[in-house]
């Protein structure tokens, strides 16, 4: 999950907090310019601060293995409408789950607000990835599983489609 930093050192609209299980282990994001201009570093720069204790005490989750399929896979991307300050993180999580067991990958790569996104939303696009290892999935069932998503993130989130 992520949110907005509150490192000092981080520019304010260009960084983010990194959270696990609700716990911050880190941050990412560009240096603040006066930040910056103290060490004399004239052109942007990025930064990431992990807290490797802070990794080592939380929970060991059990790797999870799928066979490699030959069966062809299947893109859908979605655009989603939600409030700004909903964690991407969570919407992340729930899509993964809604979407089933042929889901065999979802990423967030995008997040934008501005023209054309009400105040106060963000839209958030999500690529889901769907493949079996016994056959070829239909287009029903993608568009089913699709169909699933999109009703969970408009009852759970207020989300709208973009």
């Amino acid at each position: 999950m992520q949110r907005a930093t509150a490192s000092p050192y981080l520019h304010p609209g260009a960084s983010v907090a990194i959270e696990i299980e609700n716990r911050e282990v880190g941050a990412v994001g560009e240096l603040h310019p006066e930040v910056a201009a103290n060490f004399g570093i004239e052109v942007a720069c990025a930064v990431m601060e992990i807290d490797l204790d802070a990794l080592q005490e939380l929970p060991r989750r059990r790797s999870r293995f799928r066979e490699v399929s030959r069966q062809p896979l299947v893109r859908r991307d979605l655009a989603v409408v939600v409030a700004a300050d909903q964690p991407a993180g969570q919407v992340l999580a729930a899509v993964e789950k809604a979407a089933g067991q042929d889901l065999v990958s979802v990423e967030l790569f995008d997040r934008y607000a501005g023209s054309g996104v009400p105040e106060g939303k963000v839209s958030l696009a999500f690529r889901l990835v769907f493949q079996r290892a016994d056959r070829t999935l239909t287009e029903e069932e993608v568009t089913k599983a699709t169909d699933r998503v999109v009703k969970m993130l408009s009852h759970r989130f207020g989300g709208e489609l973009r």
